[in-house]
């Protein structure tokens, strides 16, 4: 099942509507009832969690289990800054509601439109059962809310749970971001004791990789250190020109440029390509596609997410492990939705901040529509196309089982987005035009 870019909700919640539920509820199969009434005993959801004993690979998922799958899956694979309470009524409304949305704003019809895409693609690749089960609490919500209710609370805490699970398992892997992680290390060393607050355009070489190449370009070439063999201190070697008080080796520009970042006033916008998303060393400004979105450090967020962590750095060699998210979600295939929210990941996990939707002028749910955007042009252009086989060979292989603010007039920042967006259209309107005309 490959989900399809869709734009992302606001974050109002929904709350049943009892106009929109039939009161007719139509009677279910024995099979299924039973395993309605599984769920329903399982709610409401304790607000205490119980330490779970860790699940083997052939055990088998209860019904609860698997609705909570799917509430994981919506922001793993569809998008983050879903509000599940929206795409829990919205989707339920649409398919089986009774409701009218023509007097509506064309604004909420949109938005309703975007919850109710959301659910059909969640539940697309869950058993049958799953919707029957759902469909019978919303349908009986007209009388009995609770569990509905219950039931949409449970769905979004197990998605803000998969959400921090994902964010705090990647917090701490600031090696994914090195082109060699086993021969280069991050100077100064970030620790699991130390707050965020050292990276991003603090950290001497973390601003290299956060910051657009029209910042990075003002700088000195980063030069990444070996590990010093143990016992010796790493430092930061002027030498390696990432020390911010060798003046005497720094351009104009450059001391301009970390001047700005001292006095916090470098603001980064969305529209800003952190310059780790290009592969290394690809970069070329006259064609902004090369190497595009093929950063080590978005491949590696991907496989730590749907395939292991334990795979992150090297890939697969033995085939798609037993547990892992790939296999829960019964998810095989790289979206473009899957990897603008590896991007989203990547470029938290080396910022200041922990998960958020806005951080400064930062908006991270724009940056998640932008990585969308670029592969728009799907199945047509050969960006898109090649990027998404690129991506699938990188993160499964062949184990496949089946803005608002702005800075300084003269900042030299170009808006790498639209740029991208741009010389691919000149692009691509060159080949139409040089293609032979039709007999």
């Amino acid at each position: 099942m490959s989900p399809n870019p869709i734009p992302s909700s606001s974050t109002s919640t929904a709350s049943t509507d009892p106009s929109t539920v039939s009161t007719e509820v139509p009677p279910i199969p024995p099979t299924t009832k039973r395993k309605l009434d599984d769920v329903i005993a399982s709610l409401p959801v304790k607000a205490k969690s119980v330490k779970k004993t860790p699940r083997g690979a052939n055990a088998v998922r209860t019904e609860t289990e698997k609705l909570q799958g799917v509430a994981k899956f919506l922001v793993r694979a569809i998008n983050p800054f879903l509000d599940i309470s929206s795409v829990m009524q919205y989707g339920a409304a649409k398919n089986w509601g009774q409701g009218s949305s023509a007097d509506l704003p064309a604004s909420e019809i949109a938005r309703q439109e975007v919850g109710a895409k959301a659910f059909d693609l969640a539940f697309a690749n869950s058993e049958p059962e799953l919707l029957d089960i759902v469909k019978h609490i919303f349908l009986a919500s007209s009388s009995d809310p609770a569990k509905w209710e219950s039931l949409v609370t449970m769905m979004r805490k197990s998605a803000s749970s998969a959400r921090t699970s994902d964010t705090g398992g990647l917090k701490h892997c600031l090696n994914y971001v090195l082109p060699h992680p086993s021969k280069q290390v991050l100077v100064p060393a970030i620790t699991k004791q130390e707050s965020k607050s050292d990276r991003g355009l603090t950290h001497p070489m973390l601003r290299y990789f956060i910051m657009g190449w029209s910042y990075r370009s003002q700088l000195r070439p980063l030069i990444i250190p070996a590990p010093l063999p143990r016992g010796m201190a790493q430092s930061i070697d002027p030498a390696l020109a990432n020390d911010d008080d060798d003046s005497e080796n720094q351009s104009t520009a450059e001391k301009k440029l970390l001047q700005r970042i001292a006095g916090g006033r470098l603001h980064l916008l969305a529209t800003d390509m952190p310059s780790c998303f290009w592969e290394e060393g690809k970069y070329n400004s006259a064609n902004k596609d090369e190497g595009l979105l093929r950063g080590d450090i978005i491949t590696r967020v991907l496989r730590h997410m749907w395939t292991a962590p334990n795979s992150a750095l090297n890939g697969l060699h033995d085939g798609i492990p037993k547990i892992c998210n790939a296999r829960v979600h019964n998810q095989f295939v790289v979206t473009p939705e899957m990897i603008a929210i590896g991007c989203v990941h990547a470029r938290t996990m080396i910022s200041t901040r922990e998960w958020t939707q806005r951080d400064d002028k930062y908006d991270y749910e724009k940056l998640f529509q932008t990585v969308l955007g670029f592969f728009a042009g799907l199945p047509h252009d050969p960006w898109a196309v090649e990027t998404l086989e690129w991506y699938q060979g990188q993160v499964f292989g062949d184990a496949i089982d089946s803005d608002s603010g702005a800075n300084s007039d003269d900042d030299p920042r170009t808006n790498e987005a639209s740029e991208i967006l741009l010389q691919r259209a000149a692009r691509l309107s060159a080949l139409a035009n040089a293609a032979p005309a039709s007999a």
